[in-house]
């Protein structure tokens, strides 16, 4: 009888020839006391990736399980091939990295089980990375910055995606089906760490033990802002309704957060004048002071003799307030 794994991770791929033979390395390279089964699913790869991994199924097949799409499906489909897969598990645990990232400390997988193992009443585990720009154009720094909270929860998941994807391992069936509106949305991970985060709290381990890759061919790195933005909106407006709006304050803010820099993309790319309804949006949302910047920003393009004397008035009302 087959011994099902502790741990399922699962792998999307496309067009990785460069990464994925690291990327699969790396999850070989990890020791524990449980047994674990990597799931690899590539969307119709174009270049040498299916044939690097067709090379470690067929050399570790105990331990790794390719599925192979005929056709590229892509992410904005109810079919996307890494939902499938993630269907396929059946751990206790599952985590997940993508084909252009890996790990890096051969402890990771042990460490997180470890830590869901003795606390039940947590749904989700992550850990810092180490964010990596191919192209050279930053230095390598780590995801989190030092001091971060060891315990996070649903609201804070709302509010901002502070899970890097390499890093998070969570316990399987917390759910159910995903819901219809997941598969209209260009980003997943974020919404599915919410649907996770509704069955527990969050717990961070403070090590990297991951390396995040952001090169021009990655997904959602090589999207526009604006586009990236507005599915992020997209995102929250679903999110309030499956919660039954009992979110309403944290959704609240996000959204303010983002419309607030939906309105500033606009600006600076000249298409504030043809946005009126996220404008709008962002004066409903947005606190005070936001929305003072907004009125400034909007004289300054539209009436900047009005935004001169305004300017001027204000120096002289400070001048005086000083003497």
């Amino acid at each position: 009888m087959t011994t099902i794994p502790v741990v399922d991770i699962v792998m999307p791929t496309y067009n990785h020839e460069r990464f994925v033979a690291q990327a699969i390395e790396s999850v070989l390279a990890q020791k524990t006391d449980f047994q674990y089964r990597l799931y690899i699913a590539d969307d119709c790869s174009t270049d040498g990736t299916q044939a690097i991994i067709k090379h470690y199924a067929q050399k570790h097949p105990n331990r790794i399980s390719a599925v192979f799409s005929p056709h590229n499906i892509g992410i904005l489909h109810e079919d996307r091939l890494s939902i499938k897969v993630l269907k396929l598990c059946k751990a206790r645990y599952v985590a997940l990295l993508e084909g252009d990232d890996f790990w890096t400390d051969e402890s990771k997988l042990q460490r997180q089980v470890d830590f869901l193992e003795g606390h039940p009443n947590f749904a989700i585990s992550f850990h810092n990375a180490t964010v990596i720009y191919e192209d050279g154009s930053k230095e390598t720094r780590n995801f989190h910055p030092p001091n971060q909270p060891a315990v996070r929860s649903l609201e804070d998941l709302i509010l901002d995606n502070f899970i890097q994807t390499n890093t998070i391992m969570f316990r399987r069936g917390l759910f159910g089906d995903f819901p219809d509106w997941f598969y209209s949305l260009k980003l997943g991970d974020w919404p599915m760490h919410i649907l996770n985060a509704q069955h527990g709290k969050i717990g961070y381990i403070d090590e990297v033990m991951a390396a995040y890759r952001v090169h021009d061919k990655g997904y959602w790195t090589s999207m526009d802002l604006s586009v990236k933005l507005f599915e992020i909106i997209k995102m929250l407006d679903n999110i309030d309704v499956y919660l039954d709006h009992k979110y309403r304050r944290q959704v609240r803010a996000a959204r303010a957060k983002w419309y607030n820099q939906i309105v500033w993309v606009c600006y600076d790319q000249g298409e504030l004048n043809v946005d009126r309804h996220h404008l709008g949006k962002m004066f409903r949302y947005c606190g005070s002071q936001e929305r003072r910047g907004l009125i400034s920003l909007l004289l300054r393009r539209h009436a900047p003799a009005v935004y001169r004397s305004l300017r001027k008035l204000a120096n002289l009302a400070r001048s005086v307030r000083a003497t």
